[in-house]
Protein backbone atom coordinates (compact mmCIF):
# COMPACT_ATOMS: atom_id res chain seq x y z
CA UNK A 1 0.00 0.00 0.00
CA UNK A 2 2.84 2.38 0.89
CA UNK A 3 4.44 1.95 -2.55
CA UNK A 4 1.11 2.68 -4.24
CA UNK A 5 0.82 6.04 -2.36
CA UNK A 6 4.39 6.98 -3.28
CA UNK A 7 3.76 6.17 -6.93
CA UNK A 8 0.61 8.34 -6.98
CA UNK A 9 2.47 11.30 -5.40
CA UNK A 10 5.32 10.99 -7.89
CA UNK A 11 2.84 10.92 -10.75
CA UNK A 12 1.05 14.04 -9.47
CA UNK A 13 4.36 15.88 -9.12
CA UNK A 14 5.26 14.95 -12.67
CA UNK A 15 2.03 16.51 -13.93
CA UNK A 16 2.73 19.74 -12.04
CA UNK A 17 4.02 23.01 -13.47
CA UNK A 18 7.77 23.27 -14.02
CA UNK A 19 9.90 25.97 -12.41
CA UNK A 20 10.51 27.49 -15.86
CA UNK A 21 6.76 27.70 -16.55
CA UNK A 22 6.16 29.39 -13.20
CA UNK A 23 8.95 31.85 -13.94
CA UNK A 24 7.44 32.68 -17.34
CA UNK A 25 3.98 33.29 -15.84
CA UNK A 26 5.49 35.62 -13.24
CA UNK A 27 7.52 37.52 -15.84
CA UNK A 28 4.50 37.95 -18.15
CA UNK A 29 2.35 39.13 -15.24
CA UNK A 30 4.95 41.67 -14.14
CA UNK A 31 5.18 42.96 -17.69
CA UNK A 32 1.40 43.54 -17.68
CA UNK A 33 1.47 45.13 -14.23
CA UNK A 34 4.11 47.64 -15.33
CA UNK A 35 1.83 48.87 -18.13
CA UNK A 36 -0.88 49.96 -15.70
CA UNK A 37 -0.80 53.44 -14.20
CA UNK A 38 -0.67 54.04 -10.46
CA UNK A 39 -4.42 54.74 -10.49
CA UNK A 40 -5.22 51.27 -11.86
CA UNK A 41 -4.83 49.58 -8.50
CA UNK A 42 -7.87 47.30 -8.78
CA UNK A 43 -6.82 46.08 -12.23
CA UNK A 44 -3.33 45.33 -10.94
CA UNK A 45 -4.67 43.28 -8.05
CA UNK A 46 -6.93 41.31 -10.41
CA UNK A 47 -3.97 40.63 -12.68
CA UNK A 48 -1.76 39.32 -9.91
CA UNK A 49 -4.56 37.15 -8.48
CA UNK A 50 -5.21 35.68 -11.92
CA UNK A 51 -1.55 34.61 -11.98
CA UNK A 52 -1.74 33.28 -8.42
CA UNK A 53 -4.68 31.02 -9.43
CA UNK A 54 -2.63 29.56 -12.29
CA UNK A 55 0.24 28.98 -9.91
CA UNK A 56 -2.04 27.43 -7.27
CA UNK A 57 -0.96 30.06 -4.75
CA UNK A 58 -3.07 31.95 -2.17
CA UNK A 59 -4.80 35.12 -3.37
CA UNK A 60 -2.87 38.36 -2.99
CA UNK A 61 -4.38 40.36 -0.11
CA UNK A 62 -2.04 43.35 -0.25
CA UNK A 63 -2.53 46.80 -1.75
CA UNK A 64 -1.72 48.46 -5.05
CA UNK A 65 1.12 50.27 -3.24
CA UNK A 66 2.66 46.91 -2.39
CA UNK A 67 2.61 45.97 -6.07
CA UNK A 68 4.17 49.31 -7.00
CA UNK A 69 6.96 48.68 -4.48
CA UNK A 70 7.62 45.27 -6.04
CA UNK A 71 7.85 46.84 -9.49
CA UNK A 72 10.03 49.74 -8.32
CA UNK A 73 12.53 47.55 -6.50
CA UNK A 74 12.76 44.74 -9.05
CA UNK A 75 11.16 41.98 -6.97
CA UNK A 76 7.84 41.71 -8.80
CA UNK A 77 8.35 38.05 -9.81
CA UNK A 78 8.95 37.11 -6.18
CA UNK A 79 5.65 38.75 -5.23
CA UNK A 80 3.68 36.99 -7.99
CA UNK A 81 5.21 33.63 -7.08
CA UNK A 82 4.44 34.23 -3.39
CA UNK A 83 8.08 33.52 -2.58
CA UNK A 84 8.59 32.93 1.15
CA UNK A 85 11.63 35.23 1.12
CA UNK A 86 9.84 38.08 -0.68
CA UNK A 87 9.84 40.50 2.28
CA UNK A 88 13.54 39.87 2.89
CA UNK A 89 14.41 40.53 -0.77
CA UNK A 90 12.26 43.67 -0.84
CA UNK A 91 14.00 45.01 2.28
CA UNK A 92 17.42 44.25 0.78
CA UNK A 93 16.47 45.97 -2.49
CA UNK A 94 15.26 49.05 -0.62
CA UNK A 95 18.41 49.22 1.48
CA UNK A 96 20.59 48.79 -1.60
CA UNK A 97 18.83 51.72 -3.29
CA UNK A 98 19.14 53.90 -0.19
CA UNK A 99 22.86 53.21 0.06
CA UNK A 100 23.35 53.86 -3.65
CA UNK A 101 21.53 57.20 -3.50
CA UNK A 102 23.27 58.27 -0.31
CA UNK A 103 26.65 57.51 -1.83
CA UNK A 104 25.72 59.52 -4.93
CA UNK A 105 24.36 62.54 -3.02
CA UNK A 106 27.10 62.69 -0.42
CA UNK A 107 29.62 65.44 -1.16
CA UNK A 108 29.67 68.89 -2.73
CA UNK A 109 27.47 70.23 -5.55
CA UNK A 110 27.93 73.58 -7.28
CA UNK A 111 25.46 75.90 -9.01
CA UNK A 112 26.16 78.77 -11.42
CA UNK A 113 23.11 80.85 -12.25
CA UNK A 114 25.46 83.43 -13.74
CA UNK A 115 29.10 84.47 -13.47
CA UNK A 116 28.55 87.05 -10.73
CA UNK A 117 26.79 84.92 -8.17
CA UNK A 118 27.53 81.29 -7.36
CA UNK A 119 26.66 78.85 -4.67
CA UNK A 120 27.29 75.30 -3.63
CA UNK A 121 25.76 72.75 -1.32
CA UNK A 122 27.52 70.15 0.79
CA UNK A 123 25.31 67.09 1.34
CA UNK A 124 25.99 64.78 4.28
CA UNK A 125 23.96 61.92 5.72
CA UNK A 126 23.43 61.28 9.40
CA UNK A 127 21.78 57.86 9.17
CA UNK A 128 18.51 58.60 7.29
CA UNK A 129 18.74 62.36 7.75
CA UNK A 130 20.19 64.55 5.01
CA UNK A 131 22.09 67.66 6.12
CA UNK A 132 22.42 70.33 3.42
CA UNK A 133 24.89 73.15 4.07
CA UNK A 134 24.42 76.01 1.61
CA UNK A 135 27.25 78.41 0.71
CA UNK A 136 27.22 81.41 -1.60
CA UNK A 137 29.52 84.19 -2.75
CA UNK A 138 29.32 87.13 -5.11
CA UNK A 139 31.62 88.49 -7.78
CA UNK A 140 33.67 90.44 -5.24
CA UNK A 141 34.54 87.21 -3.50
CA UNK A 142 32.37 87.55 -0.39
CA UNK A 143 32.10 83.95 0.73
CA UNK A 144 29.64 82.80 3.38
CA UNK A 145 27.64 79.90 4.67
CA UNK A 146 24.04 81.01 4.36
CA UNK A 147 22.19 78.19 6.12
CA UNK A 148 22.15 74.55 7.11
CA UNK A 149 19.05 72.39 6.76
CA UNK A 150 18.42 68.96 8.24
CA UNK A 151 15.89 66.80 6.37
CA UNK A 152 14.29 63.45 6.85
CA UNK A 153 14.56 61.57 3.57
CA UNK A 154 12.66 58.81 1.85
CA UNK A 155 13.73 57.18 -1.39
CA UNK A 156 10.90 57.57 -3.88
CA UNK A 157 12.53 56.03 -6.95
CA UNK A 158 15.92 55.69 -8.64
CA UNK A 159 15.57 59.31 -9.73
CA UNK A 160 13.89 61.01 -6.77
CA UNK A 161 14.31 61.44 -3.03
CA UNK A 162 11.60 63.03 -0.88
CA UNK A 163 12.93 65.35 1.84
CA UNK A 164 10.96 66.96 4.63
CA UNK A 165 11.67 68.82 7.85
CA UNK A 166 13.74 71.82 8.97
CA UNK A 167 10.64 73.99 8.78
CA UNK A 168 10.59 73.63 5.01
CA UNK A 169 7.77 72.17 2.98
CA UNK A 170 8.32 68.71 1.55
CA UNK A 171 10.36 68.78 -1.65
CA UNK A 172 12.00 66.30 -3.99
CA UNK A 173 15.60 65.94 -5.02
CA UNK A 174 15.60 65.04 -8.70
CA UNK A 175 18.61 62.97 -9.74
CA UNK A 176 20.20 62.75 -13.18
CA UNK A 177 22.63 59.84 -13.00
CA UNK A 178 24.05 60.26 -16.50
CA UNK A 179 24.41 64.02 -16.28
CA UNK A 180 25.85 63.79 -12.74
CA UNK A 181 23.51 66.55 -11.59
CA UNK A 182 20.70 67.05 -9.08
CA UNK A 183 17.84 69.54 -8.91
CA UNK A 184 17.14 71.09 -5.52
CA UNK A 185 13.86 72.99 -5.27
CA UNK A 186 14.53 74.09 -1.70
CA UNK A 187 17.03 76.87 -2.43
CA UNK A 188 16.06 80.15 -4.02
CA UNK A 189 17.89 80.91 -7.27
CA UNK A 190 18.02 84.34 -8.85
CA UNK A 191 17.93 83.23 -12.48
CA UNK A 192 15.76 80.12 -12.60
CA UNK A 193 13.02 78.68 -10.40
CA UNK A 194 14.92 75.51 -9.60
CA UNK A 195 18.61 74.93 -9.10
CA UNK A 196 20.56 72.43 -11.17
CA UNK A 197 23.65 71.48 -9.17
CA UNK A 198 26.64 69.73 -10.73
CA UNK A 199 28.71 67.18 -8.84
CA UNK A 200 31.98 68.71 -7.71
CA UNK A 201 35.24 66.76 -7.68
CA UNK A 202 36.65 65.95 -4.25
CA UNK A 203 40.35 66.72 -4.22
CA UNK A 204 43.02 67.43 -1.61
CA UNK A 205 46.11 69.60 -1.42
CA UNK A 206 48.16 66.53 -2.30
CA UNK A 207 46.16 66.08 -5.52
CA UNK A 208 47.04 69.52 -6.86
CA UNK A 209 50.61 69.74 -5.57
CA UNK A 210 52.98 70.04 -8.51
CA UNK A 211 53.33 71.91 -11.79
CA UNK A 212 50.29 72.70 -13.97
CA UNK A 213 50.45 74.14 -17.48
CA UNK A 214 47.60 76.40 -18.62
CA UNK A 215 46.16 75.08 -21.89
CA UNK A 216 45.46 77.84 -24.40
CA UNK A 217 45.70 76.47 -27.97
CA UNK A 218 44.79 79.87 -29.47
CA UNK A 219 47.75 81.63 -27.86
CA UNK A 220 51.00 80.79 -29.64
CA UNK A 221 53.04 83.55 -28.02
CA UNK A 222 52.59 83.03 -24.27
CA UNK A 223 52.74 80.04 -21.93
CA UNK A 224 51.70 80.13 -18.27
CA UNK A 225 52.24 77.52 -15.63
CA UNK A 226 51.69 77.28 -11.90
CA UNK A 227 53.65 75.50 -9.21
CA UNK A 228 51.29 74.47 -6.40
CA UNK A 229 52.84 73.86 -3.01
CA UNK A 230 51.19 73.31 0.35
CA UNK A 231 49.02 76.38 0.87
CA UNK A 232 50.63 78.55 -1.82
CA UNK A 233 51.40 78.64 -5.50
CA UNK A 234 53.88 80.46 -7.72
CA UNK A 235 53.07 81.69 -11.22
CA UNK A 236 55.44 81.76 -14.19
CA UNK A 237 55.14 82.96 -17.77
CA UNK A 238 57.07 82.44 -20.97
CA UNK A 239 56.94 84.76 -23.97
CA UNK A 240 58.00 83.53 -27.39
CA UNK A 241 59.29 85.66 -30.24
CA UNK A 242 58.94 83.10 -33.00
CA UNK A 243 60.44 85.34 -35.68
CA UNK A 244 63.80 85.36 -33.83
CA UNK A 245 63.39 81.91 -32.24
CA UNK A 246 63.86 83.42 -28.80
CA UNK A 247 61.95 83.28 -25.53
CA UNK A 248 62.01 84.84 -22.09
CA UNK A 249 60.87 83.37 -18.77
CA UNK A 250 59.55 85.42 -15.87
CA UNK A 251 58.18 84.94 -12.38
CA UNK A 252 54.82 86.74 -12.26
CA UNK A 253 53.76 86.43 -8.61
CA UNK A 254 52.55 84.18 -5.85
CA UNK A 255 49.32 83.56 -3.93
CA UNK A 256 48.33 81.93 -0.69
CA UNK A 257 45.35 79.61 -1.06
CA UNK A 258 43.15 77.09 0.71
CA UNK A 259 40.61 74.52 -0.44
CA UNK A 260 37.03 74.61 0.81
CA UNK A 261 34.85 71.48 0.55
CA UNK A 262 37.32 69.75 -1.71
CA UNK A 263 36.81 71.83 -4.84
CA UNK A 264 36.52 75.56 -4.02
CA UNK A 265 39.76 77.52 -3.96
CA UNK A 266 40.17 80.80 -2.11
CA UNK A 267 43.33 82.67 -3.11
CA UNK A 268 44.92 85.71 -1.51
CA UNK A 269 47.21 87.29 -4.09
CA UNK A 270 49.43 90.32 -4.14
CA UNK A 271 47.59 93.36 -5.48
CA UNK A 272 44.09 91.96 -4.92
CA UNK A 273 41.92 93.55 -2.23
CA UNK A 274 39.61 90.53 -1.83
CA UNK A 275 40.25 86.79 -2.09
CA UNK A 276 39.90 85.30 -5.55
CA UNK A 277 37.32 82.51 -5.48
CA UNK A 278 37.32 79.78 -8.10
CA UNK A 279 35.78 76.35 -8.65
CA UNK A 280 37.76 73.27 -9.64
CA UNK A 281 35.01 71.75 -11.74
CA UNK A 282 36.91 68.81 -13.28
CA UNK A 283 39.86 66.76 -12.13
CA UNK A 284 41.09 63.45 -13.59
CA UNK A 285 44.07 61.81 -15.28
CA UNK A 286 46.39 64.78 -14.99
CA UNK A 287 43.77 67.21 -16.30
CA UNK A 288 42.08 69.98 -14.32
CA UNK A 289 39.42 72.54 -15.19
CA UNK A 290 38.92 75.67 -13.14
CA UNK A 291 36.20 78.34 -13.32
CA UNK A 292 37.67 81.72 -12.45
CA UNK A 293 35.33 84.67 -12.74
CA UNK A 294 33.91 84.58 -16.26
CA UNK A 295 36.62 82.23 -17.54
CA UNK A 296 36.91 78.46 -17.79
CA UNK A 297 40.57 77.41 -17.87
CA UNK A 298 42.05 73.98 -18.60
CA UNK A 299 45.30 72.77 -17.01
CA UNK A 300 47.63 69.83 -17.62
CA UNK A 301 49.92 68.37 -14.96
CA UNK A 302 53.64 68.32 -15.82
CA UNK A 303 56.51 66.39 -14.27
CA UNK A 304 58.83 69.39 -14.70
CA UNK A 305 58.88 72.89 -16.12
CA UNK A 306 58.35 72.69 -19.89
CA UNK A 307 61.45 73.01 -22.09
CA UNK A 308 61.41 75.47 -25.01
CA UNK A 309 61.18 74.23 -28.59
CA UNK A 310 64.46 72.99 -30.09
CA UNK A 311 66.60 75.81 -31.41
CA UNK A 312 65.01 78.60 -29.30
CA UNK A 313 67.38 80.88 -27.36
CA UNK A 314 66.68 82.23 -23.86
CA UNK A 315 67.19 85.99 -24.02
CA UNK A 316 66.82 86.40 -20.25
CA UNK A 317 70.23 84.80 -19.78
CA UNK A 318 73.35 86.83 -20.47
Amino acid sequence: MRWIVIAILVGLAGCGMSAEEKKNIAAATCSLLSEYSDSDGVARIKEINSAREKLHQPLFLGSSEDIQDALEYGVCSDLVLNDLDYNIRLAEAKQSRVEKLQQFLDGAWFFEPDKRERSFVVAEFLEANLVLSHYSFGYAGAFQKTRELNFRTEVFSDGQVIASGSGEEEFRIHIDWEGNTIRLDVFFCTIVDTCIYKKAPQISLTDITGIWLEIDPDNQRFQRWYEYLEGSHRMYAREYIHEDKTFSDSFTGSCEFKLESGFTMLEVCEGLQAPLVSFITKYSNGQMQMNIGEFVIEYERLDEFPPPPAGYRDITKK
